[in-house]
């Protein structure tokens, strides 16, 4: 495996699955059950409803679901975490310590990489519970509760077929009819069981994602329920209207549908109690809590969860700089050193990481103190266990507690500022520069940078400095730099960046490498998806000078 040094694991119980979906419905409803039983039995105890939904959330961070006892496999968390180091912003080192090694070196063109296996089967195996919970509530459902719940299916669903669907083939425009994945729902599940399923192109794809968005939206608002209404503990696990909203502007963003990345980004804000984070929030290590009211949507993390109960084999022991992990024994995450000299000295983001002198504003005696525990170095290729320039303290610890071993962090999918930004470019790429230019400066000014004065004269101009500023404020958040990169056309450039020498890539837009195979096992059992039809395999890129 790429380890070479395994951490002592402490608490590790044995893995014991999360009920999913899946098997609430078999446990409750048998194929003898009609669908008008099935309503009459969840509009009598609609907590099963709730069950099945959120298995869907939390399932997403179950431990070695899918590639054995290999700390990457935790779920979701780690299908963002691979998704940033396939990119340019997000460095590691070349350490045995670093999981995601293979990532960072793009050496995952391989049908058979953990990359590949992670982000397909993760994302399948949800589909699958929302196809569960979907067949067991029918569309034409009356009771409220119902309809609510089945619109959280309707997007989880569409939010996970998102990711695949970039993942698995080039950016939407220009590829309409390329083969992109399978689309298996409640009514086609068994016979692709059975009979396989062959890939749909980039365009169905997405009308599927589409269609299903709107049919979400339209059951949640009929509803008039709220996720606070129904669940006390991180509501947010669930999509409200806004969040809906927000995933259809995700979508139609991906689409080039600016138009129609508009109309969502406007409902969304005007459907939302959600408030971007203030300079004075962002001032400090944070971006840790789904209560915060930044965030749209997210996974609820509990102490109790078994990947919290791992200590190491979770998102904070990858990602954090302050709490016991995989980072703090040599596997830091720095940025990119371009990216982080092109951030304004006003910019509070330009403390989200440390400077070349191994400094930040954001951080207090103590956290400088902690961080100095572990002596500093710019040697990129042997740096051991310290500290590297640009390294991350964007994130905190659990509780604020340093060295802490429960890493319970929430993990943020999803934030208002995003929608801000889709907006924002949305507005200009439909023709109104002057409107989208005062609109970020504004936005900018307020929560991020006092100084901002952005001055673009047109629509690509706008585009290219959203693009930054998504660079900036989405680092480490999983769904934006890298589907980034592909949605706008851009190269995969480390040159400068200080990432490790042998990981200095020159990638242009359009390479198989921002294409993963489909996993070897999917193309031999799925009758209708063989070898021939996969998308080809790539060797590791060429070395270039720094």
């Amino acid at each position: 495996m790429k380890l070479n040094k395994i951490l002592v694991v402490a608490g590790v119980s044995a893995m014991v699955g999360l009920s999913s979906c899946n098997e609430l419905d078999k446990e409750v409803f048998t194929n003898a059950v009609t669908s008008e039983q099935k309503e009459q039995a969840l509009e009598m105890n609609p907590e099963l409803a709730q069950a099945s939904i959120n298995a869907i959330s939390t399932g997403a961070y179950q431990m070695f679901a899918v590639l054995g006892e290999s700390h990457d496999d935790f779920g979701l968390p780690a299908v963002m975490m691979m998704l940033d180091s396939n990119g340019q912003d997000f460095v590691s080192p070349n350490s045995g310590y670093n999981w995601f090694s293979p990532s960072v070196a793009l050496t995952v063109g391989s049908n058979r990489s953990d990359e590949t296996y992670l982000i397909w089967f993760t994302c399948y195996n949800a589909i699958k519970s929302c196809n569960s919970a979907l067949a067991s509530i029918p569309a034409d459902a009356e009771e409220p509760i119902l309809q609510f719940y089945r619109g959280q299916a309707l997007c989880f669903r569409a939010f996970y077929y998102w990711i695949l669907a970039q993942v698995y083939q080039h950016n939407y425009s220009g590829h309409e009819s390329a083969p992109c994945v399978p689309i298996i729902t409640e009514e086609n599940e068994e016979e692709a069981a059975t009979q396989g399923a062959a890939r749909a192109t980039v365009q169905e794809v997405f009308d599927f994602m589409t269609s299903t968005l709107n049919e979400a939206i339209d059951l949640i608002a009929g509803s008039g329920i709220t996720a606070q209404e129904v669940m006390s503990t991180k509501p947010k696990r669930f999509f409200n209207l806004d969040a809906a909203y927000g995933m259809l502007a995700r979508v139609c963003l991906t689409m080039h549908d600016y138009e129609g990345a508009l109309e969502a980004a406007q409902n969304c804000l005007s459907h939302t109690g959600c408030q971007p984070y203030s300079l004075a929030e962002v001032s400090q290590p944070t971006f840790i809590s789904l209560d915060d009211s930044s965030w749209l949507f997210g996974l609820p993390v509990a102490p109790s969860d078994e990947a919290v109960l791992s200590w190491i084999v979770n998102f904070p022991s990858m990602m954090g700089s302050f709490c016991y992990g995989y980072a703090q024994n040599g596997a830091w995450r720095w940025c990119n050193a371009n990216l982080f000299n092109a951030i304004p000295d006003s910019d509070v983001r330009k403390g989200w990481w440390l400077n070349s002198e191994y400094e930040s504003a954001n951080l207090n005696d103590a956290y400088m103190s902690y961080l100095d525990s572990f002596g500093y170095t710019d040697d990129r290729d042997n740096g051991g266990i310290a500290v590297q320039k640009y390294t991350q303290v964007k994130f905190a610890p659990y509780g604020g507690e340093l060295n802490t071993t429960t890493n319970a962090c929430d993990i943020p999918y999803f934030r208002i500022e995003e929608v801000y930004y889709i907006l924002f470019e949305a507005q200009a790429m439909t023709g109104d520069v002057t409107g989208a230019v005062s609109a970020l400066n504004n936005f900018v000014k307020t929560y991020r940078n006092p100084s901002y004065n952005f001055v673009g004269a047109s629509s690509q101009a706008v585009q290219d400095e959203i693009w930054m500023q998504r660079r900036m404020e989405f680092w480490g958040e999983g769904f934006v730099a890298w589907f980034d990169l592909k949605r706008l056309g851009k190269p995969i450039d480390r040159r400068g960046a200080g990432y490790p020498s042998p990981f200095i890539y020159y990638v242009e837009p359009g390479s198989d490498v921002f294409v993963l195979p489909i996993p070897q096992q999917e193309t031999q059992t799925n009758k209708l998806l063989t070898n021939a039809d996969n998308n080809p395999e790539w060797n590791r890129p060429t070395v270039v000078k720094d």
